[in-house]
């Protein structure tokens, strides 16, 4: 236990926020498992509860932060592109889609739903658009009007607050 409460500590030091999920992926790896069990995904879960990190779910999906990061002043967009360890969109959290959507517009003004969409997707590092793509950037767009960071204009006209 030991063991993998220090491995999810180092894991969520470097790489948070992530989600559960990819945690429990990674946290196997790293001890050679193949595909978790029952009793492994229990103890798994038992040391996520140990760990360091700060937890917030969204969606349903559970996400870990380092201590030291707020969700709701999180400001970074970390890119996919050249990663051989691609994230898939459920394991992005909706802050740093928003984040992502915020610097789309910030190149591209005032967009339609669709193009801020497909942007917004290429932003991120992605080179095709799916449906799970697709919808976690509407979060991430849901999620950044109700901060009043995206204000929508018209009917579907998207673009950043005027400073």
């Amino acid at each position: 236990m030991p063991a993998i409460v220090e491995k999810i500590n180092l894991l969520i030091r470097t790489e948070a926020p992530l989600s559960g999920d990819r945690l429990l992926k990674k946290i196997l790896r790293s001890f050679d498992f193949g595909r978790s069990s029952p009793a492994l995904a229990e103890m798994t879960e038992k040391a996520m509860k140990k760990s360091a990190g700060r937890v917030n779910k969204q969606n349903g999906v559970k996400f870990y932060w380092r201590p030291d990061q707020d969700p709701e002043t999180y400001d970074i967009c970390r890119r996919n592109a050249g990663s051989e360890d691609l994230r898939a969109a459920e394991d992005i959290p909706q802050q740093e889609i928003k984040n992502a959507i915020c610097l789309t517009l910030q190149a591209g003004g005032i967009l339609t739903k669709e193009a801020l969409v497909k942007e917004t997707i290429r932003t991120m590092g992605f080179g095709r658009s799916g449906a799970a793509l697709a919808g976690a950037v509407e979060r991430g767009l849901k999620y950044g009007r109700r901060k009043g960071e995206i204000i929508q204009s018209g009917v579907n006209q998207f673009h950043l607050p005027e400073e």
